[in-house]
């Protein structure tokens, strides 16, 4: 499909399933298609976080907060973004999101 959202929902139901490599590779297709939706940069990087590949997942979540990803509570409670929350990078970005509100 050429429609972002429908890779970013397969790859959402791919998670849900633990099939994160392939949820990595959908949400990756959504950002080629819409490259300025931080939503999407978010999902992936907690996709990537699964995966513990936390650098990766880590330049994932500065790209959503870069151009304009502010959910502190998503950042600061998400499941998802657990593995990174100990990460020092991931702890500025949290600081950076509290400052602009």
């Amino acid at each position: 499909p050429t429609n972002s959202f429908a890779h970013s929902y397969l790859g959402l139901s791919l998670a849900a399933l633990g099939r994160h490599e392939e949820a990595v590779r959908e949400c990756r297709k959504a950002i080629e298609i819409e490259p300025y939706d931080m939503t999407n940069f978010a999902e992936l990087a907690g996709y990537l976080a699964a995966l513990k590949r936390t650098d990766e997942a880590i330049a994932a979540m500065t790209r959503a907060v870069e151009i304009g990803f502010d959910d502190l509570d998503r950042m600061e409670k998400s499941a998802a973004l657990a593995p990174l929350r100990p990460d020092a990078r991931f702890q500025a970005l949290v600081e950076e999101v509290k400052r602009r509100k």
